[in-house]
C-alpha cells in the first residue's frame, strides 16, 4: 500500500528534490495523474514547500502526511494513517545513493539502500576485460524479503561472437545457455543459490556490444 501511495498521490505534492529522488523507478508520468486527481496537489505542494510539512486525506480516508527535508539530500517521509494502522516510508539521499525505509501496519520494518559502483565481488561475475562500465546498480535489503541485487551494463567495441566466447568458456559449463536471434544469455543457480544472468547483445548506441550482468533478484 505505502508504495503504490508514493508511486501515486504523494510523489506530486513532494518538493522537485524530493519527487526526483522517488522517482528512480520512472513512472512519473503515471504518479503525476494519480495526483491530479485528488485536485489537492498543487495547494499541498505549495504547503509542504513552505513549511516542510503538509496533511491530506486520499480517496480512501486514510491521512496521509508528507515531510520534506532542506536540500538535495534532505529526508522525505510519508506517513499514512488509516483503519489497519499507521505505515511509514521515508527516503534520504543525493538520487544516486540513498536509503529507503518502509514500516507496515504491524511494525514491521524493511530497509533498502541504493547506489555506490557496482563491482565484480558485487556480481560474482567477471567483467570482459576490454569492456568500459556504462551504468549500474545496486541495492541492499533488510528485513523479512532481505537480500541484495546488483546489476552492471558494460560495452565493448569487441564483437559479439568474441565477448560470447569469453562468457561461454568461463560459465558456459553447467549452466542454462540460451542462444537468441540478436544475442544470448546465461543463467546461474537456476537450481539453488543466488541466481546471476548474463546477457549478451548488439549495443545500438555505440555500435559495439552490450553486455548486461546482473545477481540476485530485485527487492
Amino acid at each position: 500500500m505505502i508504495r503504490r501511495i508514493l508511486l501515486g498521490t504523494v510523489i506530486g505534492a513532494l518538493t522537485a528534490t524530493g519527487a526526483a529522488a522517488l522517482l528512480g523507478c520512472g513512472r512519473a508520468k503515471q504518479a503525476a495523474q494519480g495526483v491530479q486527481q485528488t485536485g489537492k496537489a498543487v495547494q499541498a505542494a505549495k504547503e509542504l514547500q513552505q513549511t516542510g510539512q503538509t496533511t491530506m486525506t486520499d480517496e480512501k480516508g486514510n491521512k496521509v502526511t508528507l515531510k520534506s527535508g532542506k536540500g538535495p539530500g534532505g529526508e522525505q517521509q510519508v506517513t499514512v494513517e488509516g483503519e489497519k494502522g499507521t505505515q511509514t516510508a521515508s527516503w534520504s539521499g543525493d538520487g544516486k545513493k540513498g536509503q529507503m525505509t518502509f514500516s507496515d501496519e504491524k511494525g514491521n520494518q524493511t530497509t533498502v539502500t541504493t547506489g555506490g559502483d557496482v563491482t565484480e565481488e558485487d556480481l560474482g561475475l567477471k567483467f570482459y576485460p576490454a569492456a568500459t562500465v556504462k551504468e549500474g546498480s545496486k541495492s541492499e535489503t533488510t528485513g523479512a524479503k532481505g537480500g541484495s541485487f546488483a546489476m552492471v551494463q558494460l560495452t565493448t567495441k569487441d564483437p559479439m561472437d568474441k565477448v560470447t566466447a569469453f562468457y561461454k568458456g568461463a560459465y558456459g559449463k553447467g549452466n542454462q545457455v540460451m542462444e537468441m536471434p540478436d544475442g544470448f544469455m546465461i543463467m546461474i543457480g537456476s537450481g539453488g543459490g543466488t541466481p546471476k544472468q548474463i546477457m549478451v547483445g548488439a549495443d545500438k548506441e555505440t555500435g559495439g556490444t552490450l553486455i548486461t550482468l546482473t545477481s540476485g533478484a530485485p527487492g
